[in-house]
């Protein structure tokens, strides 16, 4: 799984329909109501109006039959859901937001933001979320492909909890806005850096890095790129079956994001990718997804690879005898948003306390 173009993401979002979370009816009218976004199979996004203590209107309402399909949560289980903590109160009307109007209509709480480190630090620690010392294994997401959609970015910055890092596509209208916001809602940054797929049909865009360029041209559109994205601890690779393999053309870009102080995550587990290979010499801060939950995916084929990945990093500890995470491989979950992987994810999260996990930022998850 890679990231998407914006070609795929235009046609998903095309062909999506909307849902409501099941959740979102019992969290008391948290931000989890921002998933009853509707994307319009005529590829229109709608605003559908909630009001908070479980009453629906009736936009919403014809809304839930769909959500409770796919999600499969029958009134008894969702009483036994655990309840969200809501940062928003009062009547919650969810349109496609932009930057400007997320934040004034949902300001971010009292110390909630972000705070640059030092000018000393690169920037991959200088502008990365501080992870509190953790003695469960750890276990990071990062959802990427944002900024392209205003409705499932806008649920992502508020419903998701901060820990979860974000990735903003380069070419999202508003982004240093949307980058600021997220930011302000206590996320850190990554920005999607496209490049060559095996695939013909897989365009990278017009600043994507491709394997027939000449390195200086890579180099000037990893950095117009970086012009547009302040505050990015890192890149997250979007597509690149082809260029993640090349090690001619993959080297002077892993040199010129070391040389930035910029880390890169692999949003991919395929073995093929030679970063963490390349990484190593160049002392380049890289990490790699242990799982990549796409847009295709299911209800039930999420939840299982959840599952598997949250039992793999509890049975690694109990297997190396230790009672903290320090032994354990680290997990980092790479997620391609959609508004079903975005409500299961959100509800999941809820529970890893139970499991003795710790959720931590993306950044926490990245080697020299």
């Amino acid at each position: 799984m890679t990231s998407l173009s914006e070609a795929r993401l235009s046609q998903q979002n095309r062909s999506s329909v909307g849902l409501l979370s099941d959740t979102a009816r019992s969290s008391g009218g948290g931000p989890l109501r921002l998933m009853a976004a509707a994307l319009l199979a005529t590829g229109i996004i709608a605003g559908i109006s909630l009001t908070v203590g479980g009453r629906l209107t009736a936009a919403a309402g014809s809304m839930i039959g769909t959500a409770e399909a796919l999600l499969g949560h029958d009134d008894a289980t969702l009483a036994a859901l655990p309840r969200a903590t809501p940062s928003l109160a009062g009547p919650l009307s969810l349109m496609a937001l932009s930057p400007a109007e997320l934040m004034q209509q949902y300001p971010p709480a009292a110390g909630q933001s972000l705070i640059e480190g030092s000018f000393t630090r690169p920037a991959w620690q200088r502008f990365q979320r501080p992870a509190a010392p953790a003695s469960q294994p750890q276990l990071a997401i990062l959802v990427t492909g944002l900024g392209l959609n205003k409705a499932l970015t806008a649920a992502a910055i508020l419903y998701l909890p901060p820990d979860i890092s974000l990735s903003f596509s380069p070419y999202a209208p508003d982004l240093a806005a949307w980058i600021a916001t997220a930011r302000a809602h206590g996320h850190e940054i990554l920005v999607d850096l496209p490049m060559e797929s095996a695939a013909p049909q897989d365009d990278p865009g017009s600043d994507g890095l491709r394997t027939g360029l000449k390195p200086s041209e890579n180099s000037a559109r990893l950095a117009r790129i970086l012009e547009r994205t302040p505050q990015v601890v890192g890149v997250a690779t979007s597509l690149g079956s082809r260029f993640l393999t090349d090690r001619s053309v993959l080297s002077p870009v892993l040199a010129d994001l070391a040389d930035r102080g910029l880390g890169i995550i692999e949003a991919s587990p395929d073995p093929r990718l030679l970063v963490g290979e390349l990484g190593t010499a160049a002392r380049q801060p890289r990490a790699k997804a242990t799982l990549a939950i796409d847009e295709a995916k299911g209800r039930d084929d999420i939840l299982r690879d959840l599952t598997s990945t949250a039992d793999g990093l509890r049975g690694t500890s109990q297997n190396t005898g230790q009672n903290t995470g320090q032994n354990t491989a680290p997990a980092l979950i790479v997620v391609a948003p959609s508004p079903l992987s975005l409500a299961l994810i959100a509800s999941w999260c809820q529970q890893l306390p139970r499991q003795g996990l710790a959720l931590v930022p993306a950044s926490n998850m990245l080697r020299q």
